[in-house]
């Protein structure tokens, strides 16, 4: 689900197919807010689409969609993205990180989760090769009940009201408790 904060916003939470049939998932979050943000998402959702139909690779897409920011944004905006491929068949997951919150992988077997945080620059930040050097990608296997968590800041950033933040530790903490696992 994806509930923005104000009437308009720059989170995006999208599932798509890719075209070598995985099945891809992105967060992604524009920097500022408001009209704008919201705006530059909706170019951001538009290129994710037109390249996730096309590509067989999340380097590729991510790689295209950030010629293209890079080139619109001219600099003043930017979006971190955390996207995801997964193929069910073997169950391996391709992810990409770029400048966004890292993903949390939860396993089944120990009950653990961990950040998983391979290298990223924002979309539209940085052009071609600097931000192919910049930006890893990295792969692993889910197991029978493992889970993959995107999330945007709004989550670890959430205060109460003593104005704490939520936070990455409570995030994993509370992925821990509540998450079945298989021990």
């Amino acid at each position: 689900t994806c509930q923005p904060a104000r009437e308009v916003g720059g989170d995006l939470y999208d599932y798509f197919r890719l075209a070598d049939g995985r099945y891809g998932f992105c967060v992604a979050d524009v920097s500022g807010k408001g009209m704008s943000a919201a705006l530059y998402m909706t170019l951001t959702k538009g290129l994710l689409t037109a390249a996730s139909d096309q590509s067989h690779s999340l380097s590729g897409l991510i790689g295209d969609m950030n010629r293209h920011l890079h080139h619109a944004c001219k600099r003043k905006v930017f979006v971190t993205a955390a996207v995801a491929a997964i193929d069910p068949s073997s169950r391996s997951v391709e992810y990409i990180r770029a400048g966004h919150n890292p993903v949390l992988h939860y396993s089944a077997a120990t009950g653990t989760a961990i950040y998983r945080k391979p290298g990223g620059i924002g979309l539209g930040l940085t052009g071609g090769a600097l931000f192919e050097r910049g930006t890893r990608t990295e792969h692993f296997h889910l197991a029978l009940g493992d889970l993959l968590l995107l999330y945007s800041d709004g989550v670890t950033e959430a205060m109460n009201s003593g104005l704490e933040l939520y936070g990455e530790d409570r995030l994993v903490e509370a992925v821990q408790r509540y998450a079945p696992s298989h021990r």
